[in-house]
């Protein structure tokens, strides 16, 4: 099965409806919204690639953001594990690299992972991680003539 999964950084995203509700919620943050700098990208980046050497799924694209992470994947494990082993290995990656100091969140509680059913379905979500983000950050995908 293939998912797209998508999570973000500490409080760079709050999820809900109300503007009211969104406002009260930053002014009561403990700490400062968190946004990924170009090596902090890269230890992301370099953190799931690591993890995929070591199991058995099947990383299809990644685009590491200043605000969040969209990782395309073909799995039979769980996703929403995986992503909890993805926050939890790139989390402690950017505090050994001091890249972020240690009391500080790194990722929001929430993630949003949405399984992709079709050939058609899973084209369309490697185009919106590769080329619907904005300018590339931190990208990788598979090879243009790997099979979906």
């Amino acid at each position: 099965m293939t998912y797209l999964v998508t999570w973000s950084t500490y409080a760079s995203h709050i999820p809900h409806r109300s503007e009211a509700l969104i406002r009260w919620r930053r002014t009561h943050l403990r700490f400062s919204p968190l946004l990924l700098i170009p090596d902090a990208r890269r230890e992301v980046l370099a953190a799931i690639h690591h993890h995929a050497r070591t199991k058995d799924y099947a990383l299809l694209a990644v685009h590491v953001r200043e605000t969040h992470v969209h990782v395309l994947v073909s799995c039979r494990q769980n996703p929403f594990r995986l992503c909890a082993a993805w926050k939890a290995l790139s989390a402690r990656r950017l505090r050994e690299s001091g890249l972020v100091p240690a009391s500080h969140p790194v990722w929001a509680d929430y993630r949003n992972v949405r399984r992709l059913r079709s050939r058609d379905s899973i084209c369309r979500a490697m185009n919106y991680v590769v080329n619907k983000q904005g300018p590339p950050m931190e990208l990788w995908q598979v090879p243009p003539d790997f099979p979906l």
